[in-house]
């Protein structure tokens, strides 16, 4: 396992038993019928709609036959800046500029 961000001393670590870009309302409900579990991350606490989290736009990878399931890996480039990369695809077309 890997962070995607910085992890702060005592700060929970959450991971994902699914596709990160469904609803909050289908991912719950694939959670409780697989896992048997009800979520309460922040992001499903928040209900935050998967068009417009910046979660989604920052980490799970855009190309269609990751459908979902590729997250962008932060890199380093040797000049200093960060970019990302698809653990599924590797494709180079998206990589994209991170937020620092």
């Amino acid at each position: 396992m890997f962070a995607l961000k910085d992890i702060m001393p005592e700060e929970e670590i959450n991971i994902s038993y699914i596709e990160l870009d469904r609803s909050t309302k289908d991912r719950r409900e694939t959670l409780m019928m697989e896992y048997n579990f009800w979520c309460r991350c922040p992001r499903c606490c928040e209900d935050v709609n998967t068009e417009n989290d910046p979660f989604i736009q920052q980490f799970v990878c855009p190309e269609p036959n990751c459908d979902g399931k590729g997250i962008r890996i932060p890199i380093r480039m040797v000049d200093g800046t960060k970019s990302s990369k698809c653990n599924l695809c590797q494709k180079a077309d998206i990589l994209a500029l991170l937020k620092s």
